[in-house]
C-alpha cells in the first residue's frame, strides 16, 4: 500500500493561515461591539438596550455581527417596532465585554 502525505500545499498553507487570523479576529469585539455588549452588562438579565448613552440607536450591523458571534441572542421582538431586535447577552458575550480595555468611570 503507498502511503499518502496530508501535506498542504503552499497555497492551501496561505489560506489555512488566513483562516486562523480570520477566525483569531472574530474574538475580539471593534469598539463599537464592545460598546454595544458592556450596555449589558449590569442590565437584568443581560438585556441590550437599542439607544446607546447619547440616545442614538446602536447600528444595525453592529448588532446582527454580535448575533453572528455568539457574543447576543435575540430576545424577544419589539410589538411596538417590529423591525427591532432585543437582545440580550450570552456566556460568551459577558465574557468578552468584562475582558476588554477598563471600563474606569472619570472621577
Amino acid at each position: 500500500m503507498g502511503g499518502t502525505k496530508n501535506k498542504l500545499s503552499g497555497t492551501d498553507r496561505v489560506n489555512a493561515a488566513r483562516m486562523l487570523r480570520l477566525a483569531a479576529r472574530r474574538q475580539r469585539p471593534t469598539a463599537a461591539q464592545l460598546a454595544y455588549l458592556r450596555r449589558g452588562l449590569d442590565e437584568p438579565e443581560g438585556r441590550l438596550p437599542l439607544f446607546n448613552g447619547q440616545g442614538q440607536r446602536f447600528n444595525e450591523r453592529t448588532i446582527q455581527s454580535c448575533i453572528d458571534q455568539g457574543w447576543v441572542e435575540p430576545w424577544f421582538d419589539d410589538p411596538a417596532e417590529p423591525h427591532w431586535t432585543v437582545c440580550r447577552l450570552t456566556a460568551s458575550g459577558v465574557e468578552v465585554a468584562g475582558n476588554g480595555p477598563s471600563r474606569a468611570k472619570p472621577a
